[in-house]
């Protein structure tokens, strides 16, 4: 027990110490990924995490809430391929720009929603109307 303090510690002091970088890291295995997300979280700091899938994202999301209590946001993409004629699910499309404008401390990004095109910022807030 006392060495998984130790440990845990230390990925605190590893992030307070390249906070003043972006920190880009890969191969993290669960759950050690969900702690250093509380730790990056707990320094004030937002973490997008980029996910093989939807699913995976969707199961990353339900173990941090669950063990760590944190919430999270899933980038849902597109039920459209990416050349498709299709019009896109404008249901899918306000929930994305929806986390774009909320900012959330922690989202999971499928690879796939990533790789959709997203207007400019600016874009969304000069085109707000609020009631």
């Amino acid at each position: 027990m006392k060495n998984d303090f130790i440990k845990l510690n230390f990925i605190d002091s590893f992030i307070k110490s390249s906070s003043k970088f972006r920190l880009v890291l890969s191969g993290l295995l669960s759950p050690l990924d969900l702690f250093l997300i509380k730790s990056i979280v707990k320094l004030g700091k937002k973490v997008l995490f980029i996910m093989p899938d939807e699913q995976s994202a969707l199961k990353a999301q339900k173990d941090l809430e669950t063990l760590l209590e944190i919430k999270s946001e899933v980038l849902i993409s597109q039920e459209i391929g990416l050349y498709s004629e299709l019009e896109k699910n404008y249901y899918i499309y306000q929930e994305q720009i929806n986390i774009f404008l909320n900012k959330p401390d922690v989202v999971f990004a499928p690879v796939k929603s990533l790789l959709e095109k997203y207007a400019n910022i600016d874009f969304y807030k000069n085109n707000t109307i609020e009631f």
